[in-house]
């Protein structure tokens, strides 16, 4: 009557599932999973990339202006940071 049991309750209990040799050897299985992850947390950031570029194109800012613009925003930063006098720039009517 016991071996009855123990074959019963042996049948009955779970036993050890087999994996491949690439979720044994990692810690939480197959990792693989996280790059379609990473690549949909940055698309958004591409798509923005991609339509600023076109936008830029279209408007015809050049990718020298752009750098130039850059320049000078983070140039009149640091100085305004500094306590320097920032110089202005008078222009003439061309009219």
């Amino acid at each position: 009557m016991s071996r009855a049991l123990i074959g019963l309750a042996l049948l009955v209990m779970p036993a050890a599932a087999e994996a491949c040799a690439t979720c044994i050897s990692s810690a939480y299985g197959d990792r693989t999973y996280n790059w379609p992850y990473l690549l949909l947390i940055a698309l958004p950031f591409g798509v923005a990339v991609v339509i600023g570029s076109v936008l830029t194109r279209v408007s015809g800012i050049s990718a020298g202006a752009l750098v130039a613009r850059a320049r000078r925003a983070l140039h009149g930063r640091s100085s305004r940071a500094t306590g320097a006098e920032v110089p202005s720039v008078r222009q003439g009517e061309t009219t």
